[in-house]
């Protein structure tokens, strides 16, 4: 009988979620997440996305709508090749959107999304409807 015990233990210690999205053949976006504990989340994205419209950015978010938690990553810059951002967050993440916005230093999530990926319910309070 083979041994599998030992490598099932690991994926029951560290649960994850992987999930992607095409929108159009120049964007993609793949989320992974690893739960260390209940109260952390590391992510990574990998993603890719033409240039934003002219005096845009774009801004990585992480989020949990059902806990009412948005952590602000940073600005994404585009990319035309697969691109991954690692970030990690001190609550259960369920979700990542990209926005666009007017500039990185914005402390609310606009509804002008160019990427998103995970469980997202586009009817919470937190997370705002795309465009």
């Amino acid at each position: 009988m083979k041994r599998l015990t030992p490598v099932l233990a690991i994926f029951l210690l560290l649960p994850a979620v992987a999930t992607g999205c095409f929108l159009t053949p120049d964007r993609e976006i793949n989320l992974d997440i690893v739960y260390p504990t209940q109260q952390t989340s590391e992510v990574i994205v990998r993603y890719r996305v033409p240039p934003p419209p002219p005096g845009k950015v774009y801004v990585l978010w992480i989020l949990n709508p059902d806990l009412g938690k948005v952590a602000k990553i940073g600005e994404v810059p585009p990319a035309t090749r697969l691109s991954s951002i690692r970030a990690a967050v001190d609550f259960f993440a369920v979700g990542a959107i990209v926005s666009i916005e007017s500039s990185p230093d914005v402390t609310q999530m606009s509804n002008t999304w160019a990427l998103k990926a995970g469980q997202l319910d586009p009817t919470s309070k937190i997370t705002p409807r795309p465009k």
